[in-house]
């Protein structure tokens, strides 16, 4: 079989019966290139549909791994915890009130934030005015932050 030759480092087989080498010479163009010219291309396009395989598997892994990590952020803003803060601006007519608060781990702020936050309902609004302390849990969505409770706190 030949296959052993092909893989072995060294001088080309030779027949056991007439002493000639079964391969082509190791100066001829063939055996230097490896394969003719219609092969040669064959192989690029080879490489080429390869390289955008393999180039397409690598977005599919990090788009997972990105989906994947979306879970858990989704599933901690969800998670509704009481923050405290200042009422910065109140728009009754828009249903929303500017709040500046600290790190609220809960809605995924790390750090202190002024926010615009929809409420829930335009009656707690009624109660607030501008520069009020006030104790609010807030949810997050597709369509942002949302006040669900807020009072004013006694601070």
């Amino acid at each position: 079989m030949l296959l052993p030759a092909l893989l072995t480092v060294g001088p080309p087989a030779r027949s056991l019966t007439s002493g000639t080498t079964d391969l082509p010479n190791a100066n001829s163009p063939i055996w230097a290139s490896g394969l003719n010219e219609d092969e040669d291309e064959d192989e690029d396009e080879d490489e080429d549909e390869d390289e955008e395989e393999h180039t397409l598997n690598v977005f599919k892994r990090m788009a997972a791994g990105a989906l994947m990590m979306t879970v858990p952020v989704t599933a901690a803003v969800a998670q509704s915890a009481i923050i405290e803060g200042v009422v910065d601006k109140i728009n009754e007519s828009s249903a929303n009130i500017t709040l500046k608060h600290g790190p609220a781990p809960s809605l995924g702020f790390k750090e202190a934030v002024t926010m615009v936050y929809e409420v829930s309902d335009r009656a707690m609004l009624k109660q607030l005015k501008v520069g009020d302390k006030v104790k609010f849990e807030a949810e997050g969505g597709d369509e942002g932050f949302m006040v669900t409770k807020i009072e004013k706190s006694g601070k």
